[in-house]
C-alpha cells in the first residue's frame, strides 16, 4: 500500500474547510470587539477633549480677572483710585467664575 492511499483527502477537505470557518468566527468576533473599543476610546477621547476646552475656558476667565485685579491693585498702589467700572467689571467675572 503507498502512503498516498492512507490518508483519506476527504476527512482532511472537511477538517481544512471546518478550521477555515471557525478561523473567520474568531477573527470576525475579534475584530467586531475591536471596532466596539476603538468606538469606546473615541467617545472617551471626544469627552476628554470638551472638558479640556472647558477648563481652558475657565483658565482664560480667571486670568482676565487675574490680570483685571492686578491692574486694579497696581493702580491702588500708585495712589490713583481704580475706576469704579473697572471694578464692577472685575467683581461681575469673579461671580461668573465662581458659580
Amino acid at each position: 500500500m503507498w502512503p498516498s492511499e492512507l490518508i483519506n483527502y476527504s476527512s482532511i477537505n472537511f477538517m481544512v474547510r471546518y478550521l477555515y470557518k471557525m478561523l473567520t468566527r474568531i477573527w470576525y468576533r475579534h475584530q467586531k470587539d475591536l471596532d466596539e473599543c476603538i468606538i469606546d476610546l473615541e467617545i472617551i477621547i471626544n469627552n476628554q477633549e470638551h472638558e479640556m476646552n472647558e477648563l481652558r475656558s475657565q483658565l482664560d476667565k480667571y486670568q482676565s480677572v487675574n490680570e483685571s485685579q492686578r491692574n486694579a491693585n497696581e493702580h491702588h498702589r500708585s495712589g490713583v483710585p481704580s475706576p469704579l467700572s473697572m471694578l464692577l467689571c472685575s467683581l461681575i467675572i469673579w461671580e461668573k467664575v465662581t458659580s
